[in-house]
């Protein structure tokens, strides 16, 4: 790249995030608001204040450390946002079917401008471009941005906003920026690799949405279970619903069907007793391994159907 075109883009760049990023006294006045309205609602009841302290309930608000960034945000939408995840609680209690439509009501129109300023081109960029440089942040406007998942946690805890940091999946970005994403996630795979000897089955990106869509039904946490086909930071164990004939199955098809790289019958399942339970039960039986390893044994009239 010549330096006119360096400069271009620097120029664009600039006036994309101008466009989009509050200065900085602005941020942390917003600050203040989430964080006053969080307290004000926590001391409100004392089952109010133990929900804002579930590691569910941190996540949930997770946005809200970018979105107070964002000059399309008002104050008004960060505040319904919060009363949005407060209605989500009752929901979750009380199963009321206005009580999810009121959490849907205040929630999405901040995560709809979220979703737009996270996907534009620039932002998936300037991501690449800090990751694969090791360059963990931006300027602009007086504000750092942090633009790295290091960078992000360690921003979380200088804002003291949550102790909690957004976990942002990058498999989409992976897909669309193949050739700058590899160099990043290579270096990931041989870090995490060479700390344990057990060997993480990988997914083809392009499948991962449609096995989602057939397979989450059967297991929980469905977020978790989402980590486990991107290739996210697995939090505790994964739930089955099945039994063992139908888990082996999973990975048995995708195995023939080419949609996952799993390593050796051993190492798959050493991968699976490690991160799944069997109906909350920790899986003691080699049965699995047994099916992995010779699939005739398996009652394939009952594997799940994962057709593509």
């Amino acid at each position: 790249m010549n330096t006119e075109d360096e400069m271009a883009q620097l120029m664009e760049r600039t006036k994309f995030l101008s466009e989009w990023i509050l200065h900085e006294s602005a941020v942390q006045r917003r600050i203040s608001l989430i964080n006053n309205r969080i307290a004000d609602l926590s001391n409100s009841s004392k089952s109010l204040g133990l929900f804002f302290k579930f590691k569910g309930t941190l996540k949930s608000i997770e946005p809200l450390f970018l979105m107070v960034w964002l000059k399309t945000i008002s104050d008004n939408l960060l505040t319904d946002y919060i009363e949005g995840i407060v209605q989500l609680r009752l929901f979750l209690v009380y199963k009321k079917e206005e009580d999810g439509e009121n959490c849907s009501r205040l929630i999405t129109p901040s995560l709809i401008i979220f979703k737009d300023f996270m996907c534009s081109k620039i932002w998936q960029e300037l991501i690449i471009e800090r990751e694969t440089t090791g360059q963990g942040s931006y300027t602009i406007n007086g504000v750092t941005i942090p633009l790295s998942r290091e960078e992000f946690k360690q921003q979380a805890c200088r804002m003291g906003i949550f102790p909690m940091f957004p976990n942002i999946s990058m498999a989409k970005i992976r897909t669309e920026h193949k050739k700058y994403y590899d160099r990043i996630y290579a270096n990931e795979q041989k870090t995490s690799e060479s700390s344990t000897s057990v060997f993480r089955p990988k997914f083809k990106d392009e499948n991962i949405e449609s096995i989602f869509v057939i397979l989450s039904r059967f297991f929980e946490p469905k977020d978790q279970f989402m980590n486990f086909l991107t290739g996210e930071l697995i939090e505790g164990k994964i739930n089955f619903l099945g039994d063992q004939n139908k888990l082996a199955g999973i990975f048995i098809d995708l195995r023939e069907t080419g949609d996952i790289e799993t390593g050796t019958h051993q190492q798959t399942y050493n991968f699976i007793k490690q991160t799944f339970l069997m109906k909350g039960k920790p899986i003691q039986s080699k049965q699995i391994f047994i099916y992995l390893n010779e699939p005739n044994k398996a009652n394939k009239q009952k594997f799940i159907d994962i057709s593509i």
